[in-house]
């Protein structure tokens, strides 16, 4: 049964794949490129292969050697042995062959396979990056750069322009290495990108494994196309990739490199998801690019939301806001995740934990600067009766945002709160201040009078904040007296 993979469920990136695309130009470029120069070097080979099979057929009791005995394996039986003269001088005939020998050797190395390609036992260590833009033909080279555009796109998107061509570089790397330590005594020369390619292919079953793959296959002669999860599809081709190479079938196909560079970018794109990393790049992306590509799980979630299924959506938001809430820096997605959870919470009637989420939805908008959106989660918190339930810091913070955008009211209101609260709190004097300067700005002296006469009875303030205090009052007392200079001239 033939398998094919013809693409997969993915919203729209947020930017054109600049470094899989540039990926993808330079192994075109390089086959194209080394075609060429191999035919012109193959020729020159053929020619010596000639020279050397007439030669060995006129002196068949000679000994073929490497590479000619591999080269030309039936010549040996296919010209019929003779006796040499005694007088013949077979050490110079032998000199001759190996001379014509020696010419194939040094032609070969000038295939771009043998120059550019990774062999281990050469220990040229270049070649660990070089052989990852090689291919045996336009074939190999279709199905590398394909599996690489429906993978390697997704990954560059998740992770930006600098880390992926890092990431791919040294995942073919890997690959080669462990090649090499699983087939050592091997003597073929590793060529191709699918060590790296494997690598981005375990990076996608991190970050996409629930995306779903659509497949063309032919069952005997029958064509057909179906759909599976990420999370189903790639182990099962890495689980047989293992077996290949296990049972050392398929000559020619680096199994081992597969199995490598996959085991490599799982690996990588797990730690990066774990220790938070992912998300904090998740996070400069999308102020980087204005906007941001809605993950899957976020868009399956909302579905099942619009379906009446609340309940299934619940843990797949959850566990996508807890990554985001893990990564230190809230982030588009993670606001929208939480907006997502706080309908289906609603939706189930969870009313406590509708609150959980909006008091952390006003607090990712007020990280993200987005103030409008979170003075709508504080009304709508008002309106159910639970402002009191919004943590002091945020309320401050609240405060301080009604005071910039001029709504004055809304902005006395929320530090007047704060600060007549029954128990002081350390947000108790940052909002006595932001009232009375509050207060100053709309010229109302007595009132800020008052307010930093408050102010003065915390004990504990610094220099900086009793000089504040000091030159507040200062201030409101020229409010207050009457000016004694003339009115300016018409």
């Amino acid at each position: 049964m033939l398998v094919v993979p013809l693409g997969h469920e993915r919203n729209v990136a947020r930017r054109w794949p600049w470094v899989t695309t540039v990926i993808v130009l330079l192994n075109v470029a390089a086959l194209f490129v080394c075609t060429l120069g191999d035919q012109r070097v193959a020729l020159g080979i053929e020619e010596r292969l000639q020279r050397a099979a007439g030669y060995y057929a006129e002196h068949p009791w000679l000994e073929l050697r490497a590479p000619l005995s591999t080269l030309l394996p039936d010549l040996a039986r296919s010209v019929p042995p003779r006796t040499p003269a005694p007088e013949v001088a077979l050490a110079e005939q032998q000199a001759e062959l190996d001379r014509y020998t020696q010419e194939i050797e040094e032609a070969r190395h000038q295939l771009s396979s043998w120059r550019y390609g990774y062999h281990h036992a050469r220990g040229e260590w270049p070649g660990l990056l070089t052989h990852q833009f090689l291919h045996g033909g336009v074939m190999h080279l279709l199905f590398n750069m394909w599996f690489l555009w429906l993978v390697g796109c997704n990954v560059e998107d998740a992770w930006g322009r600098l880390l992926f061509p890092a990431f791919y570089l040294s995942g073919g790397a890997i690959a080669g290495l462990v090649h090499a330590g699983m087939m050592g005594s091997s003597s073929l020369t590793l060529i191709g990108a699918s060590g790296a390619v494997a690598a981005a292919m375990g990076a996608f079953l991190v970050g996409f494994a629930r995306t779903k793959i659509r497949f063309f296959g032919l069952l005997l002669i029958r064509p057909m196309t179906f759909a599976a999860p990420a999370y189903v599809m790639l182990p099962l081709w890495v689980t047989g990739e293992f077996v290949s190479g296990v049972a050392d079938s398929g000559p020619g196909v680096a199994h081992w490199a597969h199995v490598g560079g996959f085991a490599y970018g799982f690996l990588v794109a797990l730690g990066l998801r774990l220790s938070g990393v992912e998300q904090r790049i998740e996070a400069v992306l999308e102020d980087q690019s204005g906007g941001f590509a809605v993950p899957p799980v976020l868009t399956r979630a909302s579905a099942l939301i619009d379906a009446g299924k609340a309940a299934e959506a619940l843990p797949l938001l959850r566990e996508h806001s807890t990554a985001q809430s893990n990564s230190g820096a809230q982030s588009n997605s993670g606001t929208l995740a939480l907006s997502e959870l706080l309908r289906a919470q609603r939706a189930l009637g969870d009313r406590e934990g509708a609150l959980g989420t909006q008091l952390r939805l006003l607090e990712g908008y007020l990280q993200q600067q987005a103030v409008e959106q979170a003075f709508g989660v504080f009304d709508e918190l008002r309106a159910e009766g639970a402002c009191g339930r919004v943590p002091p810091p945020l309320r401050l913070r609240l405060a301080r945002q009604y005071r910039r955008r001029g709504d004055v009211e809304r902005a006395a209101s929320a530090f007047e709160e704060l600060h007549s609260a029954s128990e002081r709190s350390e947000h108790s004097l940052p909002a006595l201040l932001g009232h009375a300067e509050l207060a100053l700005e709309l010229g109302k002296a007595e009132a800020a009078r008052q307010l930093y006469e408050r102010a003065r009875s915390f004990v504990s303030m610094d220099v900086q904040v009793e000089a504040a205090i000091r030159q507040g009052l200062a201030r409101a007392s020229q409010l207050r007296r009457p000016s004694t200079q003339p009115p300016p001239p018409a």
